[in-house]
């Protein structure tokens, strides 16, 4: 068994177009979720955005974290059981939220050679709290207090 961390740290960008609308993944069957995933030992917050960029929508849109704003707060929770906590690696998640403008010229497509269908939707940030996307009321409360309001450009 692998020993489980205190915390684990992810970074995920929501980039966002000129008309507001905001880029989600949602996977086949399972739902919706941000782009981006956990830091590797000795990444920052940059460095494992360009990573997870690149692993999921191709190396173009690595760029998107040479752009973005980061949220001032993170959204951070505690795993309910230690089945979940082993599946993640850690007790504790502390999720950094970034926002990018996209260049109007540039479209987002999932490009990473995963079993499931994963696909790149656009959303208005009102549909953030929708809980078909965001299951997680304290998640919702989260997106509604310092997400939201950083998408209304």
């Amino acid at each position: 068994m692998n020993k489980i961390k205190d915390k684990s740290f992810s970074a995920y960008i929501l980039p966002i177009r000129s008309d507001g609308h905001v880029a989600l993944l949602q996977y086949e069957g399972s739902g919706f979720g941000t782009i981006g995933g956990r830091l590797d030992d000795g990444e920052d917050f940059i460095k494992a955005l360009k990573r997870e960029l690149t692993e999921e929508l191709g190396g173009i849109a690595a760029d998107l974290a040479d752009v973005v704003n980061a949220v001032s707060v993170p959204y951070s929770f505690k795993h309910p059981n230690i089945v979940r906590a082993e599946k993640r690696g850690a007790w504790n998640e502390e999720h950094h939220f970034f926002i990018a403008k996209m260049p109007t010229n540039m479209d987002l497509m999932f490009c990473e050679n995963r079993p499931e269908k994963i696909s790149v939707v656009w959303i208005e940030p009102k549909e953030l709290l929708n809980p078909t996307i965001t299951p997680f009321e304290d998640m919702r409360q989260y997106y509604e207090q310092y997400i939201i309001p950083l998408l209304q450009f």
